[in-house]
């Protein structure tokens, strides 16, 4: 089972949506009733599903630029919650659910290729001492 890179915590979610709800906060929104829990289920549905067709994706796109793609959506994420709009909320926690899938099965490549990577280097510099782990 793949863990998923930092999904948003409800709880977290939560206290910045519950000031945006109340007429008594500063952080009031007057249009706004988004929910941390539908943003969440959101974020870990479409990353499940997603899982399946990610390792094609990477395949096509590259390591480096799927991890940046993946972090990416998840700066995009982040951002909406400085302009509070329920729709935007919900699309970007499905794109962040596209790149958690992403992030989380790059991230598992991208450690086996660094120690294919390290291991290959180690064996065209004169001198350094060879590896005795063979890569994965």
């Amino acid at each position: 089972m793949v863990g998923y890179a930092h999904s948003p915590s409800p709880s977290g979610q939560t206290v910045i949506m519950e000031n945006a709800k109340d007429p008594n906060s500063t952080g009031y929104e007057e249009d706004f009733d988004g929910d941390g829990y539908i943003a969440s289920a959101l974020v870990n549905g479409v990353a499940m599903v997603f899982d399946f067709v990610t390792p094609a994706v990477i395949a096509l796109l590259g390591l480096r630029l799927s991890l940046f793609l993946g972090w990416g959506s998840y700066a995009f994420f982040i951002s909406t919650f400085y302009v509070l709009s329920t729709g935007l909320l919900y699309a970007a926690s499905v794109v962040w659910g596209v790149g958690n899938a992403i992030v989380s099965v790059s991230g598992v490549s991208g450690d086996s290729l660094s120690l294919s990577l390290n291991l290959a280097c180690m064996r065209d510099i004169p001198g350094a001492t060879q590896p005795t782990t063979q890569p994965l």
